[in-house]
C-alpha cells in the first residue's frame, strides 16, 4: 500500500508538470492568434472555471461519484474553450473587414 501511493504521488507530479507546460503552451498560442492579453487569459479562465461547477453538479447528482478519470476532461474543455475563442475572434477580424467603408 505504500510502495503503491509513492507510485502514484510520482505519477500526479509528473502529469501535472505535463499539464503545466500545455497550459503554458495553450497561453503562449493564445497570445500569439488573440494579440490581447487579457482576452487569452480571461478565455482560458473561463474556460477552467467551469471545471468546477461540472464537478459539483456531477457529485450532486444521484448517478454515483466522479472518478478520477473525469478529472481528464480539464484537457477537453481547455481545447473546447480555446477553439471557441479562436473562432469568435477570426468572426471579428472577417466582421470589421467586412462593415469597412470604401473611401
Amino acid at each position: 500500500s505504500g510502495v503503491t501511493d509513492v507510485e502514484v504521488l510520482e505519477a500526479l507530479a509528473t502529469d501535472m508538470a505535463l499539464a503545466a507546460l500545455s497550459a503554458s503552451f495553450v497561453v503562449l498560442y493564445l497570445l500569439f492568434h488573440t494579440q490581447s492579453i487579457l482576452l487569452s487569459l480571461v478565455g482560458l479562465l473561463i474556460a477552467l472555471l467551469s471545471v468546477p461547477l461540472a464537478y459539483l453538479l456531477s457529485a450532486s447528482s444521484s448517478t454515483g461519484g466522479v472518478s478520477l478519470a473525469s478529472f481528464l476532461a480539464v484537457f477537453l474543455v481547455v481545447g473546447f474553450g480555446c477553439d471557441t475563442i479562436f473562432v469568435f475572434t477570426d468572426f471579428w477580424r472577417a466582421s470589421s473587414a467586412q462593415c469597412e467603408t470604401p473611401e
